[in-house]
C-alpha cells in the first residue's frame, strides 16, 4: 500500500497505520486490489468498454467502475467472474494474486 509522504518524500504514516489495519486487513485489501488490476488489465487488453463487461457478466457500468476502482465492497464472487469473463485464466488470477 502507499505511504502518505512529505514532499520530499520521506514517508510520514503507512495506510496501515492511519486505518489501524491488521496485517488480515491488508492482506484481504491487497486481494481485492490485485483483483481489481487484472480485471481492468483484461478488459484493456480486450478492447471492451466498462458497459460491454458489465453487459457480458449480468451488471451494470457503475459496479464495473467500482470493480477497477474501489472492489473492497464487491463480492470476490463477483471479481473473479469479470476476470473469468474477460478471458482470465486461474493461473493468471494466482500469479495475479501471487505479487
Amino acid at each position: 500500500m502507499r505511504n502518505l509522504a512529505t514532499p520530499g518524500g520521506k514517508p510520514l504514516i503507512t495506510l496501515q497505520e492511519l486505518f489501524d489495519l491488521t496485517p488480515e486487513d491488508m492482506e484481504r485489501i491487497e486481494t481485492y486490489l490485485a483483483l481489481s488490476r487484472l480485471i481492468k488489465h483484461q478488459r484493456k487488453r480486450a478492447r471492451l468498454s466498462q458497459t460491454q463487461l458489465a453487459r457480458l457478466i449480468g451488471s451494470d457500468q457503475a459496479t464495473i467502475s467500482r470493480m477497477e476502482t474501489n472492489p473492497t465492497q464487491l463480492s470476490l464472487d463477483l471479481l473473479f467472474k469479470a476476470a473469468f469473463a474477460m478471458g482470465a485464466t486461474r493461473q493468471q488470477s494466482a500469479n495475479a494474486l501471487g505479487k
